[in-house]
C-alpha cells in the first residue's frame, strides 16, 4: 500500500503548519472564504463531485487528508501545471484550461507507454474566483478525466493571487518502460502526427494571423482542445521495437533534441511532416514551413526512435487501430538536430516552447 501525505491529500484544504504554497493571503481563509461567496469545504466538495472522482477504496476521496493505493507491477508518474496568466489563450475558457491539466499531464505518460488510471490535483484559487468559474473549472478536469480514461484521487485547494492548476497522473505500465535517450544510429525517426496547426493557431488566436473559417477553426481547435497520444502510447509500450519516446508538447525541435542528447546521437529529419491542407495555406501567405513544423508546440504527438527491422510491424500494429505513423528521418552518430533538404544537410536552430519565459509566448 502506499499512502500519500497532506501535499498531495484528496481535496482536504491547504497544509497543516506553515504558510500555505501559492497563497497570496490567509485572510480569507481564516473568514472561512477561499473564493467569492464560497468557503473551503464548498470547494472540495464540488471538485469531490465529479463523475471521475473515485469514492471507494482504502480512503475514499473528501473525506481523509490524504489517499490510498494498492499498486502492482511499474508504475509511470509525471506533474505537470498550467496557470491563468501563461496559459489561458483569448477564447478559450477556463474549461478547456482544466482540461488541458489532464491533458498534458497524461501526454508524458503516454510517450513511456503508460495507460493513464490515477490523478491527482492542487488549485490554487484567487480571492475573486466565482462559484461559475468553478464549475467550469470542475467540468474541465472530469472532460480530461473521460478523455484519457483516469480517476480523481485527490489533492489539495489553496488560495493564490491567480489561478493555478497542477495535475499529477500516475500510469500502469505494461511492462517495459519507453526511455527517451534510446535512439541508436541506423533507427527511423518517426511520428504519431502531422505539426504545423498549433503554431498557427496561436498566431491566429493572438491576432497576428489571419486565416479563412476552416483554417481557422482547425488551428484554434489544436490550441484549444490538444488531444494527447494515448492510445498509441499503449500500442508502442508493447513493441520491442520501440527504442526510444518523447512527446512532442515542448514543439518538434526540442523533442527531438532532447531525444537526440540523451542518447549521444544526431538526428537527421528529411522529410517535413506538415499536413497537406496547412501546407498549401502557409504557401500562400509565404511562411516558412520550416518554423510552422518544429518551432510550434503542444501538438502532443509522439515522437519515436524505432529500429528499423521492426518499423513495419510498428507500423502496422498502429495502423490495424486506425492511427498513422509518419516517416520523417534517421538516427546517425554524431550530435544535434539536422535537416536535409535537397541533399543538403544543415543544422537547426533552436527554439520551441519555453514554459519559464512565457510558454506560448516563448514561440512566437
Amino acid at each position: 500500500m502506499i499512502t500519500t501525505r497532506r501535499t498531495c491529500s484528496p481535496i482536504a484544504g491547504h497544509r497543516r503548519g506553515g504558510p500555505p504554497k501559492c497563497s497570496k493571503s490567509l485572510a480569507a481563509m481564516e473568514h472561512g472564504e477561499f473564493v467569492r461567496g464560497l468557503r473551503e469545504v464548498e470547494v472540495i466538495s464540488r471538485l469531490a463531485s465529479i463523475s471521475r472522482a473515485a469514492r471507494g477504496g482504502l480512503l475514499p476521496i473528501g473525506v481523509d487528508d490524504a489517499t490510498a493505493l494498492q499498486l502492482e507491477g511499474t508504475y509511470v508518474v509525471n506533474i505537470d501545471t498550467v496557470s491563468k496568466s501563461a496559459d489561458l489563450l483569448p477564447g478559450m475558457g477556463l474549461r478547456r484550461l482544466a482540461r488541458k491539466v489532464v491533458v498534458q499531464t497524461f501526454s508524458d505518460v503516454a510517450a513511456k507507454g503508460a495507460t493513464p488510471q490515477h490523478f491527482f490535483l492542487s488549485i490554487c484559487l484567487p480571492s475573486s474566483f466565482e462559484r461559475a468559474e468553478l464549475d467550469e473549472v470542475a467540468r474541465g478536469i472530469e472532460w480530461g478525466l473521460e478523455e484519457v480514461n483516469a480517476q480523481l484521487m485527490g489533492g489539495d485547494v489553496d488560495s493564490s493571487g491567480e489561478l493555478v492548476l497542477t495535475g499529477v497522473g500516475v500510469g500502469r505500465s505494461a511492462g517495459r518502460v519507453i526511455p527517451r535517450g534510446g535512439a541508436r544510429p541506423g533507427d527511423v525517426i518517426a511520428v504519431t502526427g502531422t505539426f504545423g496547426w498549433t503554431w498557427l493557431g496561436y498566431r491566429i488566436a493572438l491576432g497576428r494571423i489571419d486565416a479563412p473559417d476552416r483554417i481557422r477553426e482547425r488551428a484554434l481547435a489544436a490550441v484549444y482542445e490538444p488531444r494527447a497520444s494515448i492510445e498509441q502510447g499503449k500500442i508502442l509500450g508493447v513493441l520491442e521495437g520501440v527504442r526510444a519516446s518523447a512527446d512532442s508538447s515542448d514543439g518538434l525541435f526540442k523533442t527531438l533534441y532532447s531525444i537526440a542528447k540523451a542518447s549521444g546521437v544526431r538526428i537527421v529529419v528529411d522529410e517535413l511532416p506538415l499536413d497537406p491542407e496547412l501546407e498549401d495555406f502557409v504557401s500562400s501567405e509565404g511562411i516558412d514551413p520550416v518554423n510552422a513544423v518544429f518551432y510550434g508546440g503542444e501538438e502532443f504527438h509522439l515522437a519515436v526512435s524505432v529500429d528499423p527491422a521492426e518499423l513495419r510491424t510498428v507500423r502496422q500494429q498502429l495502423r490495424s487501430r486506425g492511427y498513422e505513423l509518419i516517416e520523417i528521418g534517421r538516427v546517425e552518430a554524431g550530435e544535434g538536430v539536422f535537416l536535409e533538404l535537397e541533399g543538403e544537410v544543415v543544422p537547426l536552430r533552436e527554439g520551441g516552447w519555453d514554459s519559464v519565459a512565457g510558454a506560448y509566448r516563448g514561440i512566437l
